[in-house]
This record gives structure tokens, C-alpha cells and sequence, in this order.
């Protein structure tokens, strides 16, 4: 008979690195564009929209980070060192970087209009979980 034991441990510096990606999303309201739990960092949050009517909330570890409409960004990208907010080939950028997390994130759009995201993408870092099976 084989007794396969599973350990269960965490890699302190094991970081996954993961990419979500949200292309032609119709937002009409509020849409949660990624949440995850677990300790790590958001690299960045990059949306591009012909639109500029929203509002973007980002939720670290249960407290709100930002919860601030694009222009809020737009009027002071020169001011946050980690904002980066500009309109280009019409369509408004917004990218925030560097937001580290313990318990997890959310990021969030709110619009009162119809809006189109045609790019949300957030690079981000984990860490993970690993099991070991020691074969005894």
C-alpha cells in the first residue's frame, strides 16, 4: 500500500508572475475587471478607452486605494509619481503602477454612461502555494 504524503508549504519568495487581459468590454455601470486574494504586487494597470467618462476604484487589502474619475489622473500624472494618464490617437490612457497588496486587490470601473474599455490589462505578482509530495 502507497502512502503518499502532501505537504502543504509556502515559498516566501515565490512570486507567480500572472497577466489579465479584458478587450471591447461595454461597461454600463460598475465592473469588477480583476480581483485576487493572496500577498504580492500590482506591476501595472494599464486601460485604454475612447473614453475618459469613468471612475476607477482600487481596493488593497479591504481599503480603498484610489476611488478618483480619469480626470482626477489626467489633471495630475505630473504630480503621482506611479500615475500616468494621457490621450493619444484618440484614446485616453490611464496607467498605475507599483501597488503592493498583503491580503489581495480589486480594481474596478465605474461609468454613468456607456462606456467601451478596449484594453484593461493589469500585470501582476503572487505568491503561490506549493505542494510537495514526499513519496513516503
Amino acid at each position: 500500500m502507497e502512502n503518499n504524503k502532501i505537504i502543504r508549504s509556502f515559498v516566501s519568495d515565490l512570486l507567480t508572475t500572472k497577466v489579465h487581459l479584458a478587450e471591447a468590454k461595454t461597461v454600463n455601470g460598475k465592473y469588477t475587471v480583476k480581483e485576487s486574494r493572496g500577498e504580492g504586487f500590482i506591476n501595472q494597470i494599464l486601460l485604454k478607452s475612447p473614453s475618459n467618462a469613468y471612475t476607477i476604484q482600487i481596493l488593497n487589502d479591504k481599503t480603498i486605494l484610489y476611488d478618483k474619475p480619469y480626470s482626477f489622473f489626467f489633471a495630475d500624472t505630473l504630480n503621482i509619481d506611479n500615475v500616468s494618464a494621457y490621450l493619444s490617437g484618440g484614446f485616453y490612457y490611464l496607467s498605475i503602477q507599483n501597488i503592493f497588496f498583503q491580503k489581495g486587490f480589486i480594481v474596478r470601473i465605474v461609468s454613468t454612461a456607456s462606456i467601451t474599455l478596449t484594453m484593461a490589462l493589469i500585470r501582476y505578482a503572487i505568491r503561490d502555494e506549493v505542494y510537495l509530495n514526499t513519496g513516503d
